[in-house]
């Protein structure tokens, strides 16, 4: 599906909602799927956003690992999870919204 994304934390923090909107938009292929993740041991949901030209591979964020839909709408969704940054693990809140 092809989305546009906004990441609603940074490391962790939460950005201030009014706040959001001014936030660097990533547009690109949203994939989700179950994986099996070495470090935790055990299968997590993921959600990838990949570029929609390039290699599939390329990752245009941190993918979301364990991730929740947190609320549906007719043009967005918000999905939560992790993101795992310099080997560190952060919460971290997609704003999603469909083209």
């Amino acid at each position: 599906m092809q989305v546009t994304v906004i990441l609603t934390h940074h490391r962790g923090a939460p950005v201030n909602v009014h706040q959001l909107e001014q936030q660097p938009a990533y547009s690109g292929q949203l994939n989700v799927f179950l994986a099996s993740i070495e470090g935790l041991r055990r299968a997590s949901r993921v959600a990838a956003l990949r570029p929609l030209e390039q290699t599939p591979s390329e990752a245009l964020l941190p993918d979301l690992h364990d991730i929740e839909l947190l609320a549906f709408g007719e043009r967005a969704m918000m999905l939560a999870g992790f993101e795992e940054v310099g080997g560190r693990r952060f919460y971290q809140g997609w704003w999603v919204h469909w083209r």
